[in-house]
């Protein structure tokens, strides 16, 4: 058959699966195949980066977009201004003297009706406050959006984010996701966090220092539709057991003893959680003073707890989960047989005292016990822990049970010396299935179960 037998619905579904370069190509093949490249169907998938020779050309010629990723100011700075090309995804790396650049291009976007996910690395310098600002509230006062990232890197002192106009424009509630890193931009989450209290479903701040929006947990806990939160210890944080639609929760522990209690009232009143994650702070060291390993046992405080997925991952202080001076099993433990529903359980080192304490009667739903190593010289290898006794014995009373580590199935040469030996043997090289299974945080290896021959 001719290509020009063939109807342009036939053509459009085949271009669907062409790459960039290829739809630009089209244009200088005939006329009827460049027109057909500019229809919408066959952009709307398709991405393109700053970096890339084929990103001026894509602007002039595309009519959509699913997403762009440039750093602004930049050489194509007239082209991205004047584009017709309407981006669903946006990702934005702002420097020097680029917020001004920035924020037309977010508003060109928005005029063109099709921005709904916006991701902003901002680094303001001292010479550029304003123009951050300007930046900042422009941001807050967009329509449309449903996901919006913000990072701010402050290599000034001097920024401290000063609260909007009077006469700002207020958006129409419509974001769904908002995640902030920062520590100067406290005016911002307040507003954007009332502006679109109606519809937010998942908040991620990840907020350094003591500093808090004063009444940040009072406006979570009035959102109707939030599922996810990801936050410090907040002052008040209790407030938050109030919203009755939360179902996952990361608490990032730092050393601000202030919000401890807070987050153990949290924990004993918010009764439905499904998933709870207790975590380091990335903003630093922080100190337990014996406390932040209890926060486990608010959970089950109330009795037993509905949480069918709970991650522990503390680095050093995990031991504070297994030695407990009032206990011998420590808060982890003793909580445990009260988490019924139980069905993941995370922590980032394997004690014996776990695994040896996790049977079908202490942790009846239990399917999947994971480990993320910290170390990378030997103890992040999947087949070091096929020589755990306990690992083999936690397998054999537990059938159901899988566990998963974050590490290649063998070491690599270079650290096989360190593996206690087992890597060094060249053993189980063929045995059982080492699934592996991509996780957030890398690739989870699922260790096999050994079998009576191949065990001797």
């Amino acid at each position: 058959m001719e290509l020009d037998q063939l109807p342009d619905e036939l053509l459009l579904m085949a271009m669907e699966y062409l790459g960039v370069q290829d739809l630009i190509a089209l244009q200088i093949v005939c006329k009827r195949l460049g027109a057909l490249a500019q229809d919408v169907r066959v952009w709307r998938h398709q991405s393109v980066s700053d970096g890339d020779a084929r990103l001026g050309p894509t602007l002039r010629l595309a009519p959509r977009l699913r997403s762009l990723q440039t750093s602004v100011p930049s050489a194509l700075s007239s082209t991205l201004y004047s584009t017709k090309c309407a981006v669903s995804k946006l990702r934005l790396f702002v420097e020097r003297d680029g917020a001004i650049h920035a924020t037309q291009l977010i508003r060109h976007q928005e005029a063109l009706g099709r921005l709904r996910d916006l991701h902003l690395t901002l680094f303001p310098t001292r010479d550029a406050v304003h123009d951050y600002e300007e930046l900042i509230w422009a941001v807050a006062s967009m329509s449309g959006l449903e996901k919006l990232v913000v990072k701010l890197w402050s290599r000034t002192n001097n920024f401290r984010l000063p609260p909007p106009r009077e006469d700002r424009a207020v958006p129409r509630s419509s974001l769904k996701s908002l995640r902030c890193i920062s520590t100067d931009m406290q005016p911002f989450y307040s507003v954007v966090l009332a502006d679109h209290a109606a519809t937010l479903e998942e908040v991620y701040l990840e907020l350094e220092g003591d500093h808090y929006p004063a009444g940040i947990t009072l406006q979570l806990a009035g959102m109707p539709r939030l599922r996810v939160l990801r936050c410090p210890l907040l002052p008040g944080l209790e407030a938050v057991a109030a919203c009755g639609s939360l179902r996952v929760v990361t608490l990032c522990v730092n050393n601000e003893p202030a919000g401890m209690q807070g987050a153990k009232e949290f924990l004993r009143r918010a009764t439905q959680l499904r998933e709870v994650a207790l975590r380091k702070s990335n903003t630093g060291m922080y100190n337990y003073e014996g406390e932040g390993d209890r926060l486990v046992l608010a959970l089950v405080s109330r009795g037993p707890s509905r949480v069918e997925s709970l991650t522990i991952d503390l680095e050093d202080e995990v031991a504070g989960f297994f030695q407990d001076p009032t206990s011998e099993l420590g808060p982890l433990l003793q909580a445990l047989p009260l988490m019924p529903d139980l069905r993941t359980l995370q922590v980032d080192e394997f004690k014996d005292e776990l695994l040896l304490a996790i049977t079908p009667a202490s942790a009846p739903a239990l399917r999947t016990l994971k480990e993320q190593p910290r170390e990378a010289d030997g103890s992040g290898c999947a087949h070091r822990f096929l020589h755990h006794e306990s690992v083999q014995t936690l397998m054999s009373l537990n059938p159901s049970l899988n566990v998963l580590v974050c590490a290649g199935r063998f070491c690599p040469p270079e650290y096989r010396a360190a593996c206690e030996g087992a890597c060094a043997e060249g053993c189980h090289q063929d045995q059982g299935v080492w699934d592996n299974e991509e996780g957030s945080t890398g690739c989870w290896t699922k260790i096999p179960r050994l079998n009576p021959v191949s065990n001797e």
